[in-house]
């Protein structure tokens, strides 16, 4: 039996993955996350790992030092990333990920790391089979690696297919879809004919919506700020290098309509989340 291979501290690359912060958790070993958001009022440790296609004891070590089952409305959780200081073998399983597909990715862990072998290529076959687990949800095959273990409902790529039909298909946020499918990459660039992609997973519940006075029903698009105000109508992706002065003029509304209708960026508007939605409409 080879010997488990454990990763020296540096930054680990999933294609998937953006670096933006880390934070120690024990000696040697790092938290580095490319994606947090805030919890909703009653979210727990198991409701909120299921939004995001994840088990518990993953959400605890993306998150150390948290206390399940009760998290803390507003304040933002890890729900992306990896760990700095786990073996090889470990990130693998945890991303559904082959030996193969981890040192495409991370050419330095074959000369750094001893016992590594030379990849394998293997082929998947190109018959569509299914298999029951015990939660009873039968997953279908071929799937890439790095779909959300609580996939419940799948949908067949077909050819002409693209990540944002798909998603507008079945009604999910494109970053969502992108979270419950890994392998198919933030660009999706790697989405596969053939394959089956995750389109629901166990407890997710779909955004908000509210009713317009005209009677339109408006949908909440996710992540958004806490505390937002209730019956937003428009709404705006922050990117970064975006400010609010540059927000209201590009949606003819002043900087205090922002700070009035998303309390949490501050009387000076300098606490605007990156990758988080806010109101720009009522």
């Amino acid at each position: 039996m080879m010997a488990p291979r454990f990763l020296k501290a540096g930054l680990l690359l999933l294609p998937q993955l953006r670096l933006a912060w880390g934070m120690a958790i024990a000696p040697r070993q790092q938290v580095i996350c490319t994606y947090e958001t805030a919890a909703g009022s009653g979210d727990t440790c198991q409701s909120f790992s299921a939004d995001w296609g994840m088990d518990v004891p993953i959400f605890e070590s993306l998150n150390p030092g948290i206390t399940c089952p009760d998290l803390v409305a507003g304040q933002n959780y890890c729900v992306v990333g990896t760990v700095i200081g786990d073996s090889c073998e470990k990130i693998e399983a945890q991303f559904d990920i082959s030996a193969t597909q981890f040192l495409k990715w991370n050419p330095s862990v074959d000369s750094d790391v001893p016992g590594t072998t030379a990849p394998v290529t293997t082929t998947v076959p190109a018959t569509t089979t299914t298999t029951t687990p015990a939660d009873g949800i039968t997953t279908p095959t071929p799937i890439q690696p790095g779909m959300a273990d609580s996939c419940s409902k799948f949908d067949l790529v077909q050819s002409g297919d693209s990540c944002e039909a798909i998603a507008a298909k079945y009604d999910i946020q494109l970053f969502i879809f992108y979270t419950w499918n890994l392998a198919v990459g933030w660009s999706c660039a790697d989405l596969d004919v053939g394959y089956y992609v995750c389109i629901e997973t166990l407890g997710y519940t779909a955004p908000t919506t509210t009713t317009a006075a005209a009677g339109n029903v408006i949908t909440t698009p996710t992540p958004f700020e806490p505390e937002m105000v209730a019956g937003c109508t428009t709404f705006y992706f922050v990117r970064p290098g975006d400010t609010c002065p540059a927000i209201a003029s590009n949606h003819g509304i002043t900087v205090g309509d922002i700070e009035q209708w998303n309390p949490k960026v501050g009387s000076a508007c300098t606490n605007l989340w990156l990758d988080e939605y806010i109101c720009v409409g009522v």
